[in-house]
C-alpha cells in the first residue's frame, strides 16, 4: 500500500497512536507495505519511498503501537538482524499477523515462495521461516505453507509447523509418505505421461492445500487438490483428485495424516456436494466438510 502511516492509522481506528511522542515518521511516503491489527495493537511493516535503492526496496522498517501502554516499538532495517536466516533477502510485505505474544511478517520472494519473519512483541527477531500464509495457533505454534521453486516443472504444496518454544520445524503434510489415495493418483499420472512422447520428463502431480482449520495445535483438517498443470495445458485427457485430509500430532511429536476422496467423504457425513458458477466446489460446502473431518473419529 502507498500513502503514509498517518493515513493508515486513521483508517485503522488508531488515531490515538498519532498523538504520542515516540511515533514513527508518520508523513513520509510508503511503498510495498502492509499492516496488521488486533483490538489493542497496530503493526506496520513498511518501506519508505525515498529509501528505494535502484530496483531494491531499501531497509524494511517495523513499528508496533501498544494501545494499552500508549507506546511505540520500532525496528529499523530488519534485514541486519536476520543475518543468515534470510539467505535470499526480504521482499515486499504481503501481510502481518498479530497475536498476544508474536508478530508474523509475510514477505514475498516469488509467486510460489515467501519468507515469514517471526518477531516478539518487542520486535526482536525470533526466527525466519521459508514459507508463506503463516498463522498462529492459540497455543502459540506457527503453521504455514512451505516454499516451492516458482519456475519448477512441478509444484507440490506442503503444510508445515514451527514450535516457538523449541524452534522445531516439522512438515505436517504430506510427511514422510504419501497416502494410498495420493499414490494411486500418482500411478495414474505416470501411466499417462508414459504414453506421451515429448513429456519433458514430467511424471508427477501438482498439489494444492486449501481451507485449513486447526484445533489446539494438535489436529489439522483441509482440502487437497491433485492435478497436472502440464497436462492442463495439453489436449491429453487426465483425471484430477480432490480430497479431505486430516492430520493428528502423536504423543512423540510425529504427525499422522489420512485422506478421503472429497465426494465420497461428503456422502459419508451427509453433506450435499455443491459447486459455484465456475464449476469449482462451493467454499461453504468445503468448510462444512473440513469441520466434519476435524471432529470425526478416525
Amino acid at each position: 500500500m502507498s500513502g503514509s502511516l498517518r493515513e493508515t492509522l486513521e483508517r485503522s481506528g488508531f488515531e490515538d497512536a498519532i498523538r504520542t511522542n515516540n511515533g514513527p515518521d508518520l508523513d513520509r511516503k510508503l511503498t510495498s507495505s502492509a499492516f496488521g491489527t488486533s483490538p489493542d495493537t497496530f503493526v506496520a511493516g513498511y518501506y519508505f519511498e525515498d529509501e528505494l535503492d535502484g530496483q531494491g526496496l531499501g531497509p524494511l522498517h517495523v513499528s508496533l503501537f501498544d494501545r494499552s501502554r500508549r507506546e511505540w516499538a520500532h525496528k529499523h532495517n530488519v534485514e541486519t538482524e536476520l543475518k543468515e536466516l534470510a539467505r535470499f533477502g526480504i521482499g515486499s510485505v504481503n501481510g502481518i499477523v498479530v497475536s498476544a505474544q508474536t508478530v508474523l511478517l509475510d514477505t514475498h520472494l516469488s509467486p510460489s515462495a515467501g519468507l515469514t519473519i517471526v518477531m516478539s512483541r518487542s520486535l526482536r527477531v525470533l526466527s525466519a521461516l521459508y514459507g508463506y500464509g503463516a498463522r498462529i495457533t492459540k497455543e502459540g505454534a506457527v503453521w504455514y505453507f512451505g516454499d516451492m521453486v516458482h519456475f519448477a516443472d512441478i509444484h507440490q504444496e506442503t503444510l508445515k509447523s514451527f514450535d516457538l518454544g523449541t524452534s522445531a520445524e516439522v512438515e505436517i503434510f504430506p510427511g514422510a509418505r504419501l497416502s494410498s489415495i495420493a499414490e494411486a493418483y500418482r500411478r495414474q499420472i505416470k501411466e499417462i505421461y508414459a504414453k506421451i512422447q515429448d513429456n519433458q520428463h514430467l511424471d508427477d502431480f501438482d498439489r494444492s492445500i486449501d481451507s485449513v482449520i486447526e484445533r489446539n495445535s494438535m489436529r489439522f483438517a483441509f482440502v487437497v487438490g491433485y492435478r497436472s498443470d502440464y497436462l492442463d495445458g495439453s489436449k491429453v485427457a487426465h483425471p484430477t483428485l480432490s480430497t479431505i485430509a486430516r492430520c493428528d500430532r502423536q504423543s512423540g511429536g510425529a504427525w499422522s495424516c489420512s485422506e478421503r476422496e472429497l465426494e465420497q467423504f461428503a456422502r459419508e457425513v451427509g453433506t450435499t456436494v455443491s459447486k459455484n458458477s465456475y464449476g469449482g466446489y462451493d467454499e461453504r460446502m468445503l468448510k462444512t466438510l473440513v469441520e466434519a473431518a476435524l471432529v470425526r473419529e478416525p
